[in-house]
């Protein structure tokens, strides 16, 4: 949580396993609560969960 708090931004690795996650899961919703700028880095096209869709909607993507 510390690392979250202090950090510039939230950069996410997604994939499946990824966004399947609780861990992940819960440094986006920490990510969200501490008004974190997130960027998605797209590693294989992902169907998202709601929770997740929701948190990564409208952000701009680096696909690698």
């Amino acid at each position: 949580m510390e690392g979250i708090k202090q950090s510039a931004v939230v950069a996410v690795c997604v994939s499946p396993k990824a966004v399947a996650s609780d861990n992940v899961r819960q440094e986006l919703r920490l990510a969200m609560q501490y008004k974190k700028p997130i960027l998605p880095l797209l590693l294989t096209p992902t169907t998202y969960p709601g929770e997740v869709e929701y948190v990564l909607a409208g952000r701009q993507w680096v696909e690698v």
